[in-house]
């Protein structure tokens, strides 16, 4: 279940003061670029030999179970109906102490925002939101590249 920012209280990596390697939920949220909630994003996370897929739930949380110690790429694959994905890629780490961070932020406190597609487009869930997602939008139109 996602968490409130804060709710780990290790800043990051390193202060949670556990001695034992251990895995980590990667959680975050998924939302439009008003902060709504968005399900049904696809989001993978890779690195390390491993690669993790998972959806968005309807509360907009999306989350990657035992995820060992080691540095990941957090991307979106796609996103709902109606929605350019967000085509960013997003430095994870996840610490020995069982903490995690996306670009730099505690993983509970980060969101991947996708822009509305504008009306009457056709595309579903395809073409790049470019990074951020919603940040100079204007600038994508409708073309559908993917």
């Amino acid at each position: 279940m996602f968490n409130n920012c804060g709710y780990y209280g290790c800043g990051g990596c390193g202060g949670c003061g556990r001695q034992q390697a251990q895995t980590a939920t990667v959680s975050f949220r998924c939302t439009d670029c008003a902060g709504n909630p968005l399900p049904g994003c696809v989001c993978t996370l890779c690195g390390c030999g491993k690669f993790y897929t998972a959806s968005s739930d309807e509360c907009g949380c999306c989350s990657f179970d035992g995820v060992c110690p080691g540095n990941y790429v957090l991307g979106m694959a796609s996103a709902p109906a109606g929605y350019r994905t967000n085509c960013c890629r997003y430095n994870c780490k996840v610490c020995g102490n069982g903490c995690s961070t996306i670009g730099g932020v505690n993983s509970s406190c980060f969101t991947l925002r996708c822009a509305q597609l504008p009306q009457g487009c056709g595309c579903n869930g395809g073409g790049c939101g470019g990074c951020g997602g919603c940040a100079g939008y204007g600038q994508y139109g409708c073309g559908c590249s993917g």
